[in-house]
């Protein structure tokens, strides 16, 4: 079964974060993970907001990226996010207001690709259990 990994796993697997040695026990597993344009756009995202309130020296930047290519090269290209990933995302939040739009991107689009998710958040992972999905907490 393929592994859908959700931003919080990444970031936290290639940075330091109380859930990193968690997260990096997932990631050293061998897996067919898949990891979406999203997820790669708010990892970039995520590595910025810790380089800016100084939770990472700028030039590490560059580094993590180069990092989340690698892994990215060696599991396919990115899954390309479909509208039909946002319309079910829309649902899900209107289904759970806990969840955040973003957080349920992720877990349509693990949906619609019949994958598991990995997530270090508590409140996606509920969500995502209720949608049916197969869900791993490091």
């Amino acid at each position: 079964m393929s592994i859908y990994l959700d931003t919080s796993v990444l970031v936290a697997g290639l940075t330091f974060e109380p859930d990193s040695a968690r997260a990096q026990a997932l990631l050293s597993r061998r897996a067919a993970w898949v990891i979406s344009e999203w997820t790669a756009a708010e990892f970039s995202a995520a590595i910025r907001t810790k380089a800016r309130g100084g939770f990472l020296a700028t030039d590490q930047a560059p580094v993590l990226e180069a990092a989340l290519a690698d892994i990215m090269s060696r599991h396919g290209r990115p899954l390309p996010i479909q509208p039909e990933d946002i319309r079910q995302a829309r649902l899900l939040v209107m289904r759970d207001d806990g969840v955040r739009a973003p957080d349920a991107v992720h877990i349509a689009a693990a949906l619609r690709i019949g994958a598991g998710l990995a997530t270090l958040d508590t409140i996606q992972a509920r969500v995502a259990g209720a949608a049916g999905l197969e869900v791993i907490v490091p």
